[in-house]
């Protein structure tokens, strides 16, 4: 191990969302995250867990009196004693893997990440970074002699980054640091590849021969690998919880002194607590997204409900409840886009399999929330007679099955079988709107998952031909859960409607998931319904027909993982756009596509850049202080015609669509961001 080092903190910022509905989510989250963190406490075990240490000083050792020593060791003993988790220290001559896997030991305080590692072993979040060097004679330095002969330790992470930096090298194997360093003084090896962290030991204790020998240092700043505590499968939930407790150590202050105790002067290359304390602040801070997240759906979905009813009943005006949808619209969209982008930049980058998780969750709650807002606008299209189905080949068993496969997470979570059985024809294929099939199919299943916590749901399609060239398609979706009471089955599928007991309120909705789908499968001309008693289990059924259709020859599964987006080296793009967060996602997205990206703050600026310069896309947002987008762009065709303006705006509106395109623009892009989309944009502008 060397002196630690540790990640930073992403700031999670938005703009935009009601200064009421913001309050009510800090106080919600504040208790959500009170409540993870009650749900969370620590138990210890009931046995004495055996912690594995190499006899490697000056960082762990067997001390004169043949106990465990050194500064990690008697850090990760205290960090122990504070969780009262009873542990005996026991060396180990060979590889920490094998020693855990065959039981000889629970625990190792700190181990790399190595690809051979995943899988064999559990290695909680990192608190450690294992940094190495080449000790090298001085004088080969200065006559600049490439490494032919590299002596090592020996160990794991000493031989992946021999083999991975200096391929072509001889190797030497010295498990003694005195061996390693006489083969450099002899002249046998050009090079010691050493951890950082002991060269306290190897440059103030110089071996028989090499007493006179000077000696350089050389950085290898490709040779850094993350650590965190290593332990049996069974054992893991210790092992997270020590390398919190040292986080916390750190953060007190407690750390740093023990290996100033032990290294003295050298310690001073140990990071300050407070950086070790960033890595585990930032699990709070996901955490406390996450919490953020689910508070922002509720109160959003709930200030729009009685907003909703609160125009109504004033004016009844049809207008003031578009330009509400379209505010709130807007107003969630921003923030979300902010924290949609930045969550899914991090998950593009190097995190831990925990962070990674909890990340993915943060991202799972805010494609949540956006689902919720989706469905509100539905409803309200809908309402207004402005929703329109599109007419496609699709595959209906093809439809469920990524419909299964999409939820099947959700339900092993929860330990509940997911079936699936398909009747019929299943090659057969439809003409009609594929997505609004799969959103009733998704509605359903969820539903049944939600519902339902012991047993499993069974999703069954029956495909059949009739008359006139038409497939009737029938699902039924049957769960074990808790089934409706027979008075509530009727006003299942109206609009915020649910049932009135303790259990649906836990477990959370808006009311809108079923009433969606009964008018989306009104809309296609079939009937929904349902069967269910309470504690009997449920099954919601529904059926549609529609005209047969033929395979397109190049047909892909609608919800298939999309091929890696397509580089745009060299593409000039001008991005206009105010928020500071949503620049920064942006700026992520194009750059990791390869773009050329320069940034305007208003229309004003936007204008005079393209006056000035060739590109071949602008992202005009809408909303802009000074001139807004619409009216930059007016201005912009004034004098180029043919350049392509795309709209990135949180306004999704049908009516705010159609006022891009009548403004001159070539495309629209909504917030949040898909990347899929934004690539489609880029290969248009780049033909």
């Amino acid at each position: 191990m060397s002196m630690g080092k540790v990640m930073t903190r992403q700031n999670l910022r938005g703009r935009g969302v009601p200064l009421i509905a913001t309050g009510l989510a800090l106080v919600a989250a504040v208790g959500i995250a009170a409540a993870l963190w009650l749900n969370n406490l620590y138990q210890p075990p009931s046995g004495t867990l055996r912690v594995g240490y190499h006899n490697r000083p000056p960082l762990t050792y067997t001390g004169a009196d043949g106990s465990a020593d050194g500064p990690t060791v008697r850090a990760f003993r205290d960090a122990a004693k504070t969780l009262r988790i009873p542990i005996v220290f026991v060396e180990v001559a060979g590889d920490l893997e094998v020693a855990l896997e065959t039981g000889k030991i629970d625990l190792f305080p700190a181990a790399a990440r190595l690809p051979s590692r995943l899988g064999r072993i559990y290695i909680s979040e990192p608190w450690w970074e294992s940094d190495f060097a080449l000790v090298r004679l001085r004088q080969a330095v200065a006559e600049g002699r490439p490494v032919r002969t590299l002596a090592h330790f020996g160990f794991p992470v000493d031989s992946f980054f021999a083999g991975k930096l200096f391929p072509a090298a001889a190797k030497l194997v010295r498990p003694r640091r005195e061996v390693a360093v006489l083969e450099v003084c002899r002249g046998s090896a050009d090079a010691v590849l050493v951890e950082t962290g002991v060269l306290v030991d190897l440059l103030t204790v110089r071996p028989p021969g090499c007493e006179t020998a000077e000696f350089s240092l050389v950085g290898l700043p490709e040779a850094s690998m993350w650590a965190g505590v290593a332990s049996t499968f069974a054992a893991q939930e210790h092992a997270d919880a020590i390398r919190s407790e040292l986080g916390r150590m750190a953060r007190a202050g407690r750390l740093y002194p023990i290996y100033r105790n032990y290294l003295g002067p050298m310690a001073a290359n140990f990071d300050e607590p407070l950086s070790l304390f960033e890595a585990h602040a930032d699990e709070r801070v996901l955490q406390i997204a996450v919490a953020l997240l689910l508070a922002l759906l509720v109160v959003s979905v709930a200030a729009w409900a009685a907003a909703y009813r609160e125009k109504v009943r004033a004016d009844g005006a049809s207008r003031a409840k578009s330009t509400f949808l379209a505010t709130m619209s807007h107003e969630i969209r921003t923030p979300m886009n902010g924290i949609l982008g930045m969550v899914s930049l991090m998950l593009d980058g190097p995190l831990a399999p925990e962070q990674h998780r909890r990340a993915g969750l943060v991202k799972h709650s805010g494609e949540l929330l956006l689902t919720i807002l989706n469905d509100i606008l539905d409803a309200s299209k809908i309402e207004a007679g402005k929703l329109q189905l599109t007419n496609g080949p699709f595959s209906p068993a093809t439809v469920l099955e990524e419909a299964v496969a999409l939820l099947g997470p959700a339900a092993q979570a929860k330990g509940l079988k997911l079936d699936l059985a398909i009747e019929g024809s299943p090659e057969l294929w439809l003409s009609g709107d594929a997505v609004r099939f799969r959103q009733v199919l998704v509605n359903l299943i969820s539903n049944a998952i939600k519902f339902t916590d012991q047993g499993g749901v069974m999703i069954s399609m029956k495909l059949s031909s009739v008359e006139a060239a038409h497939v009737r398609c029938e699902v039924r979706v049957q769960d074990t859960g808790i089934g409706i009471p027979s008075a509530a089955i009727p006003k299942l599928f109206h609009r915020f409607a649910q049932v009135e007991d303790e259990q649906t309120r836990q477990r959370g909705g808006t009311g809108l998931g079923l009433a969606i789908s009964k008018q989306l499968i009104n809309l296609m001309g079939g009937e929904i319904g349902v069967e269910s008693q309470t504690g009997g289990g449920t099954t919601f059924w529904f059926h549609v027909s529609l005209p047969a259709a033929e395979r397109p020859p190049d047909a892909v599964p609608l919800a298939s993982n999309p091929a890696p987006p397509t580089q745009f080296p060299g593409l000039r793009v001008l991005l206009a756009e105010d928020n500071p967060v949503n620049q920064k996602v942006a700026l992520g997205l194009l750059r990791q596509l390869g773009c050329q990206v320069e940034v305007a703050s208003n229309g004003v600026e936007a204008v005079q850049m393209v006056r000035q310069n060739a590109y071949s896309l602008v992202l005009m947002d809408c909303r802009m202080p000074e001139m807004d987008g619409l009216e930059a762009t007016r201005q912009i065709r004034e004098f180029a015609q043919k350049l392509r303006v795309v709209a990135l705006t949180a306004n999704a509106m049908p009516e705010d669509r159609r006022a891009c395109f009548e403004a001159g623009m070539n495309g629209f892009l909504a917030k949040p961001i898909d990347r899929q989309a934004l690539s489609e944009v880029l290969r248009e502008a780049a033909k």
